[in-house]
């Protein structure tokens, strides 16, 4: 408002100057011409560098001077000295070309327009676990039809990885797995939800559910448990910039001493599981915290080729809990451990892609051309 009263007077300093005056008769076309800079800042990854934003802002400048004179005076000119009739057949005819436009963009597929790199970079968003041979039973878990070789327990991580698991069981012993998962649920005993998931299975009657079925039943197959551990323990990592809250409660236990009771009842279950059969851990799968296939794409196309990755550091600090309740379950009571990081990092990075091929369809879950590698 301030702005707008001293723009009203003829000899503000604030508007009057020439500075000023060149930017307002541009401003439309500085509108205009800024997004499309700051959609390519993004999408190659640059939106944080200042000299990369600063060539961005003289750049718009430079288009809108151009765009200023070359087509908004030009046209704000012909159509002011133009009849209505004309004035609305040139309007007409120009939302008649983008409306066009947008059309095909939404209807038609463009094949081969990005280089194939590019392409199966983007493709891999896609490439997530079918439900192949896994049906619907009236229990609501996925299993398959087959005898059972191995057990599958776990979350949305153990989702990504089942038809390995499955495959490796038929190879075996023609056999198949028995399979469940509950999104952001570790197979932990007493185990909650800590935020309010409604239409979703409880984490803690999930659990119950195959705790007791495991022990209950009079198979011996072993049992395979994949989960995002970290993310119960922490919540999310992807925005350092939004709160984290762990995604697990349990009844009765506060906050300064919920992690402790976490590793003591991961522990716990693994033990308690093992009484009757094999118990495989499988150690926390890399969180790359961005989206693998959209940032790898990006990247590509404009030429850049790292791959992927995260430091070995960063993973060991956010997983420490996690690999010693592992390790104590394995030393207690003959747990197996199976360790994801000889295939997905070295002794610095862990990768979220190898060769220019995501390994994960999104920023933690493994597509299926991850999980077989």
């Amino acid at each position: 408002t301030v702005l707008i009263i001293l723009a009203n007077q003829s000899q503000a300093k604030l508007t009057a100057n020439q500075l000023a005056q060149w930017l307002g008769d541009r401003s439309y076309s500085l509108y205009l011409w800024h997004w499309p800079l700051v959609v390519a800042l993004y999408f190659a990854g640059l939106q944080n560098d200042w000299l990369w934003v600063s060539g961005a802002i003289v750049l718009s400048l430079i288009l809108a001077h151009l765009s200023y004179h070359l087509v908004e005076v030009p046209t704000r000119s012909y159509l002011s000295a133009s009849s209505l009739r004309k004035e609305i057949f040139a309007i007409a005819f120009a939302g008649l070309v983008i409306g066009l436009a947008a059309v095909s963009v939404r209807l038609f597929t463009f094949e081969n327009r990005l280089p194939p790199e590019v392409q199966l970079a983007a493709a891999e968003a896609e490439n997530k676990p079918k439900i192949g041979r896994f049906i619907k039973t009236d229990d609501g878990y996925f299993r398959s039809g087959e005898a059972i070789t191995a057990y599958l327990i776990g979350d949305s991580h153990a989702s990504a990885v089942r038809s390995v698991l499955d495959k490796l069981a038929e190879d075996i012993s023609g056999g198949g797995i028995k399979f469940g998962s509950s999104p952001g649920c570790p197979m932990i005993k007493g185990a909650e939800y800590s935020a309010n998931r409604g239409d979703k299975r409880s984490c803690l009657e999930f659990n119950n559910f195959f705790i007791d079925l495991l022990l209950n039943s009079t198979d011996t197959a072993p049992v395979v448990l994949v989960s995002r551990t970290s993310l119960g323990l922490y919540g999310f990592n992807e925005n350092p910039k939004e709160s984290q809250r762990p995604y697990i409660k349990f009844e009765g236990i506060d906050d300064s001493s919920f992690a402790r009771h976490y590793e003591e009842k991961l522990t716990e279950t693994a033990c308690l599981l093992s009484k009757n059969r094999k118990v495989y851990l499988m150690r926390p799968i890399p969180e790359l915290k961005v989206n693998v296939p959209r940032v790898l794409a990006r990247n590509l196309m404009f030429g850049l080729k790292d791959e992927i990755k995260i430091t070995l550091e960063e993973y060991h600090e956010r997983h420490k809990l996690v690999w010693e309740a592992q390790d104590q379950a394995a030393e207690q009571c003959g747990v197996k451990i199976l360790d994801p990081l000889p295939y997905l990092c070295d002794d610095q990075y862990c990768y979220g892609s190898r060769n220019g091929r995501p390994l994960y369809y999104d920023d933690d879950h493994l597509s299926e051309y991850g999980n077989k590698y």
